[in-house]
This record gives structure tokens, sequence and C-alpha cells, in this order.
């Protein structure tokens, strides 16, 4: 009774914190199929082998007191006499066989039982504090995972924390330095724009000079001689690109000109036009750049020669 008492406590007081339920239910269950062993099972057994211990006994003695003989050291031939079995077949003789033979076995009995009790006993006991040892270590380890997990949160949070104090920080750093950068991607782009403007404004100049330039070669073109544009032709493929004044003139006088159109207006038109220069210390005329644009102007627009104004020879 006072083992049952100890289990029922012992239940009440595991149950009394949620958290052991589980363990409380195990032990339960092996309580119960320890005392159903030993209650039902275990007496079954015994009393099984009892009556059949009993029954082996009786018919061992039954046979014994029909036909055992005495023997003796020396025995008389009174002695060595087969006894009659009707002085051991009394039923008295027999209950006090039966009951003695009962008396040993219960006792050998009541012993084994005690014996696997007490072992078994012995056994809950270890498994229950051996399940007590691991269930708080198992709830302890829990436990240490849960401090575990909790630190690393908190770590967690700190490090985010600093990243954000730090990012507050760099904030009007990096504020500034956006700053900086579109100021210097605007600049950039103004001096793009710029240069652009100013390249726009080479060009103009440069189509401006083009069309000025083209259009003093129409004008040249149009009111210059064949024998002129042939005066340019031959000073151009001089070597020194340059030509005498004496021979200039001789070619004058070969031209319908030489009578209404006087050597010094004739040769003055390309001089004026900036195709000729003439050098006073040697007396030489010499091509310009222009004059050589002009020559290269009219071969690309492929205009055809004039009139031919020499006299033939």
């Amino acid at each position: 009774m006072t083992k049952y008492v100890f289990w029922c406590i012992l239940l009440l007081k595991i149950m009394s914190n949620r958290k052991y339920i589980p363990f409380a239910l195990l032990l339960a269950l092996i309580i119960v199929v320890d005392q159903f062993f030993f209650l039902v099972i275990f007496p079954k057994i015994i009393s099984r082998n009892l009556q059949s211990s009993i029954e082996s006994r009786i018919k061992i003695s039954s046979q014994s007191a029909n036909l055992a003989p005495v023997e003796n050291m020396s025995p008389s031939p009174e002695q060595s006499a087969i006894i009659p079995a009707s002085n051991f077949s009394s039923s008295k003789n027999i209950e006090i066989l039966y009951d003695i033979s009962k008396f040993n076995i219960e006792t050998t009995n009541n012993l084994f039982s005690s014996l696997i009790n007490a072992t078994v006993l012995i056994l809950t006991i270890l498994i229950v504090i051996g399940g007590f040892i691991v269930y708080f270590a198992i709830d302890k380890a829990k436990e240490v995972n849960k401090l575990m997990d909790e630190a690393k949160q908190k770590a967690e949070q700190l490090n985010k924390q600093k990243e954000e104090q730090e990012t507050e920080q760099n904030k009007p750093a990096d504020i500034a330095s956006t700053e900086i950068n579109a100021l210097n991607k605007q600049l950039k782009t103004t001096s793009q724009r710029a240069t652009e403007l100013e390249n726009l404004h080479k060009q103009d100049e440069q189509t401006k000079n083009t069309l000025l330039l083209k259009l003093h070669f129409e004008n040249v073109y149009h009111l210059i001689f064949q024998s002129q544009t042939d005066i340019l032709q031959i000073i151009n493929n001089q070597t020194e690109n340059k030509l005498s004044k004496a021979i200039l003139e001789a070619i004058h006088r070969r031209t319908v000109w030489i009578k209404t159109y006087a050597f010094e207006n004739y040769i003055g038109f390309l001089v004026n036009n900036f195709l000729l220069t003439f050098n006073s210390e040697d007396q030489t005329y010499s091509i310009t750049p222009l004059g050589i644009l002009f020559l290269n102007y009219i071969k690309e627009m492929r205009y055809p020669k004039k009139v031919n104004d020499v006299i033939p020879a």
C-alpha cells in the first residue's frame, strides 16, 4: 500500500508542471505494466508451477510407498523382506506429505517472488531516475538553445543598430558627395554643350567661308578669259610655281586683247582676285593657294573651257 501511495504522490508532483506531463504518462505506463505483471501474470505462473509440483510429489510419494525397500548396513532376513504397501498408503501420511511439499514450494515461490519484485522495483526506480535525468538534460538543452537563439537575435539587433548608426553618420557625407557629383555632372554637361556650340560656330564659320569662297570662284569664272585660266595652269605646273613677267607679256601679246586690254589690266584681274602675286625683286608672278583652289574648283565642278582667245600662230 505504501508503494502505491508513493507512486501516486510522485505522479501528482510531476504532473503539477505541464512540461513534465509526457514523462509522467510514461512513468504511469511503466507502473501499470509492472503491477499487472505481479498481480495477474506472475500469480498465475506461480499457481500453475505449485499445482504441478504438488502433483509430481504426490505421484512420486505414492510410488515410493508401494515399492521402496528398507536398506541398512547389515540387514537381517526380516529387515530385508518387502514391507507391505498397506503400512505406507494411509491418507494421513499423504496429507502430511502434501502439506510439507506445499509449504516448501510456497516458501520457495514467495522468496523468488520477493526477489523478482525487489529487482523490478529497483529497475523501475533506476528507469525513473534515468528518465528524469534524460528529460531534464533535454529540457536544459532546449533552454540553452533558446538562450543561444536569444543571444544571437540580440547580437543581430545590435549589429543592425550599429549599421543604422553608421549609415546615419555617413548620410551627410553621402548627401554632400551626391550633390558634388551632380554639380560635376552638370558642369560636364555644360562644358560639352559649350564645346558643341563652339564646334557648330566653327562649322558655321567654315560653311560661311566655303560659301563665300564658292561665290567668289563663281564670279571669277564668269569673268575670266580662257587665256588667263591657262596662265594659272601653266604657273601651277612649274616647279617653283612662278613665271617671269616677260613670258606673261608674251602670252598677252598673242591674245585678242592686245589692242583693247592692256597687260596691267589683263594680269591685274588675276592679282586683284588673289589668284596671283607679283614679286617686284625678280619680276615674277606666283600662283597663290587661292589660285590653286580655284583650279581645283572648276575641275570638280566640271566646268567647260571657255572660248579660245589666243591668236593662232
